[in-house]
């Protein structure tokens, strides 16, 4: 073999060689992307509820709402409403609606029980040992462990039968009041009724952003 056959021949196999690598570097690159897009991006807990109390709120987004984890986020600054947050989706605005709605109703349980407790002591209503007393016995909120028999039964949930992303308006409405119930909010209380308002404000952000 000459020295000029022997050099076309390195010559070949380097520019094969270098067409692999570009080829390799290629699929790693499709392939990294295919599991970015695959990536589930999970909701935080935002207002820190029990362990069991959070999963009931997630689940109950996923099963009776019809909600994708997985779904697409949105810039929140595109959106009406107060707690609609930047890099947001109908499935983390349900997590962070029911959430605040649950914290609230606990909040609200637990003050009523400080304020029976201090009550039983004998102090006087209106008092300011009475005030002080509640005052000093209230827990800080997000403070649920001294809280049962919400959020963390083991019911089943109500099914969704469809998406939400393809239900009627009327479906959805539904929806949003099984899901406070589902929480063990009571329909004829305060809290069911404005756990379904923050709950379909939330939503009516999502689905009509500022122009």
């Amino acid at each position: 073999m000459t020295m000029h056959h022997l050099l076309q021949r390195i010559s070949v196999v380097s520019r094969s060689r270098a067409q692999l690598l570009t080829l390799s570097a290629a699929s790693l690159v499709t392939l990294g992307s295919g599991l970015t897009a695959c990536t589930t991006v999970p909701a935080d807990n935002p207002v820190h509820l029990q362990a069991a109390q959070f999963e009931r709120v997630s689940s109950i987004c996923q099963t009776v709402m019809g909600l994708n984890p997985n779904e697409t986020l949105h810039a929140g600054g595109q959106f009406r409403g107060p707690i609609v947050d930047n890099d947001t989706s109908h499935y983390r605005v349900c997590v962070l609606s029911l959430s605040e709605s649950l914290q609230g109703v606990i909040d609200a349980q637990l003050t009523r029980s400080t304020d029976a407790a201090c009550a039983a002591k004998g102090l006087a209503p209106g008092s300011s040992d009475l005030a002080l007393c509640v005052l000093g016995n209230r827990p800080a909120s997000g403070d649920s462990t001294q809280t049962s028999g919400v959020a963390e039964n083991g019911d089943a949930l109500p099914p969704a039968l469809i998406s939400y992303y393809r239900a009627s308006a009327h479906d959805q409405a539904q929806r949003q009041g099984l899901a406070c119930a589902s929480l063990g909010l009571d329909p004829a209380q305060n809290g069911f009724t404005n756990c379904v308002k923050k709950l379909s404000q939330a939503l009516h952000s999502i689905d009509n952003p500022i122009i």
